[in-house]
């Protein structure tokens, strides 16, 4: 029997993860579909994964790149223009006063938005050429789709074929990738089914966006959980990490602390936090190894020079697979080395004696699924003393979840308090109150129990079923 066809668009390879490393949900959509792809990423041994055709994002042909590029500007002045409202009338000014202080995005933002007032007169007839050209540019039009599967709800190549398949009556089901992704501003096309990781996405969907846009009220939403962590589940060990410190030092320690960084332009002075760890350290006589893990590609020249200057004391992890990148810099998915990815970070979270963040991002609620304590210190490290608050620490902290869980967060203001933290984890083994079983719960939901991939593939079926039944009714 011919299967029938779905298309997935996968801008990252970060989004491949989330799919073919989950085995049950990855098995359902091999063994029930012609899988299409739409990615920029070179996918090895593709039709072994069980993908029949991979399709590159890039247009081919004069005419069709000159319409992309058409396309790509009237979405950016789109989503640019509602995006101020949205920040604003959500309370989420945080997200606004973030973009304004970079220089260039307020830039780009101011322009936009005052191109866009000015062409509000025909707002109307412009979303109506977007949708037309969504239509031309779109893989969606040229087979007959059972459905496609979005893997970020607010990325453009995701939203061009999105718009194509509302236009064409194909249903549109999307997964979540982070946790800020309701965060975005309001979305360009209608989903039919979207599958969230818990109440916060719930939260943050049905009131910033269902209660708000017509166009979203009969939106269907399903929580099943976040799909990676049935992969970390399942990978979990020490052997691998263990090996990697062996490697990397000819010491033997009593743990480490790992420490994830971001983008230094973004986040400023992270080497400055390090090196406060290490005074920690030294002050305490503690013989503990503090592992930095960068983004791929992302300021590894700076971090190496900081752990040749702290040999012994740091060691630099930088993913070389495509699981940890979405933003270009590891254009290739190799399933092996994916797998070793995957189980090389789950056993650094697993047996980390403490995650520090310099900010609230996943790899914290990563942490939370092994029970290993976080911390926060949400210092403006750029102040070389440090002991200047962060500028926007609190008003990001308070905002970055939309529930009062947010305070099993412990941020750390203050260096008494860093301390004490420090201590706490480290020297008197008081770590409950370090670990966000309850936040971690209502943002991911049930995803400790290793169920998330059978839960979406019910979730999928139970929709296509019902939809089946009102079609065959219609």
């Amino acid at each position: 029997m011919e299967k029938k066809k779905i298309l997935i668009i996968a801008p990252y390879g970060m989004t491949l993860r989330q799919l073919i490393l989950n085995n049950t949900f990855w098995g359902y959509l091999v063994m029930n579909y012609e899988i299409h792809m739409k990615t920029p990423i070179e996918i090895s041994n593709a039709l072994e994964l069980g993908i029949g055709r991979v399709i590159q994002t890039r247009s081919s042909g004069l005419i069709k790149k000159i319409l992309a590029r058409l396309f790509f500007h009237l979405l950016a002045l789109f989503k640019n223009y509602s995006l101020v409202d949205f920040y604003i009338s959500n309370n989420l000014g945080e997200h606004l006063v973030f973009r304004l202080n970079n220089v260039i995005q307020a830039k780009t933002m101011f322009w936009k938005y005052l191109v866009m007032c000015l062409l509000a007169p025909v707002k109307n007839l412009l979303y109506s050429l977007l949708k037309s050209l969504s239509v031309v540019l779109s893989e969606v039009r040229n087979s007959k789709y059972e459905f496609i599967l979005i893997t970020h709800i607010s990325e453009s190549y995701s939203e061009l074929e999105a718009l194509s398949a509302n236009r064409l009556n194909i249903p549109v089901i999307t997964l979540t990738l982070g946790m800020d992704n309701y965060r975005h501003g309001p979305l360009i096309y209608t989903p039919d089914l979207m599958l969230l990781w818990g109440r916060e996405h719930e939260f943050e969907f049905k009131n910033w966006h269902q209660e708000k846009y017509m166009s979203m009220s009969a939106v269907k939403c399903e929580i099943v959980g976040n799909l990676v962590h049935d992969a970390y589940l399942q990978n979990v060990g020490c052997e691998i990490v263990n090996g990697f410190i062996d490697g990397g030092n000819n010491v033997q320690y009593d743990g480490y602390i790992l420490v994830p960084a971001m983008i230094e332009a973004v986040i400023p002075g992270q080497t400055r936090l390090v090196q406060s760890l290490i005074e920690y350290l030294k002050d305490r006589s503690l013989n503990m190894l503090i592992i930095v893990r960068v983004l791929p590609g992302t300021d590894i020249e700076m971090w190496e020079n900081f752990e040749s200057e702290n040999e012994g004391l740091v060691l630099i992890q930088e993913p070389q697979g495509g699981s940890y990148d979405k933003r270009g810099k590891r254009n290739n998915f190799k399933l092996e080395q994916e797998l070793l990815e995957v189980k090389l970070f789950a056993e650094l979270l697993s047996n980390a004696k403490l995650v520090v963040n310099l900010y609230p991002t996943t790899v914290i609620l990563d942490a939370y699924l092994f029970d290993t304590p976080c911390i926060l210190p949400l210092f403006d490290w750029r102040d070389q003393k440090c002991l200047a608050e962060h500028p926007y620490s609190k008003v990001v902290f308070a905002k970055m979840f939309s529930h009062p869980l947010n305070s099993q967060y412990n941020m750390v203001l203050n260096w008494s308090s860093l301390y004490k933290a420090l201590d706490d984890v480290l020297l008197d083994e008081k770590i409950d109150h370090y670990i966000g079983r309850g936040l971690y719960d209502y943002v991911c939901h049930k995803s400790r129990d290793g169920s998330v991939g059978l839960r979406a593939c019910d979730a999928i079926e139970n929709f296509l079923a019902k939809s089946r039944l009102l079609y065959s009714y219609a």
